[in-house]
């Protein structure tokens, strides 16, 4: 658009296009361009130098051996439902496990309040992080669906609750 209206500017016979000439027009063409390439350069500056002393109140960079780590997890459906059998997703140490589950379920299709998860046999609570489970790069977290599931615990309880009065 800025060239646009240079090439109008330059074009026209008159010295003066919306009541500014070409020479003021210029020039506060050029402060607006150093303004933004100062701005711009600030902005990357704070989004990516980390060398921050922490007095303007923002955190100060962590120590390379306490960086955030990243871990690689999968989750196994082990029901029929579903539109994929594994699913792998990264994520920080420090996440709740509740980001992880409502992506799995909107990605298989499923309503959250139907499926569980389990890590080493042990019901995850969304609150709960990979580092509070002491979880490592490469860990398999287990899905179920819980119709299937509690159908299945019922059906166990009935055959067995059958077995006692066969015997």
């Amino acid at each position: 658009m800025n060239s646009y209206l240079d090439r109008v500017r330059e074009a026209l016979p008159t010295e003066e296009v919306c009541s500014e000439s070409l020479e003021d027009y210029l020039a506060r063409r050029r402060a607006w361009d150093e303004r933004s390439t100062i701005s711009r350069a600030a902005w990357t500056g704070h989004r990516h130098s980390g060398a921050d002393d922490g007095s303007d109140g923002r955190q100060q960079r962590r120590p390379q051996d306490q960086q955030m780590s990243t871990l690689h997890i999968k989750v196994v459906n082990h029901t029929s439902y579903g539109t994929h059998p594994e699913v792998y997703f990264r994520l920080l140490a420090t996440t709740p496990f509740g980001r992880l589950t409502t992506a799995y379920c909107q990605r298989q299709n499923l309503e959250r309040r139907h499926v569980c998860f389990k890590f080493n046999g042990v019901l995850i609570r969304d609150v709960q992080t990979p580092e509070s489970l002491n979880m490592t790069d490469g860990d398999v977290l287990e899905a179920f669906w819980l119709p299937t599931l509690q159908a299945n615990q019922r059906a166990s309880r009935l055959s067995t609750l059958r077995s006692r009065r066969a015997e």
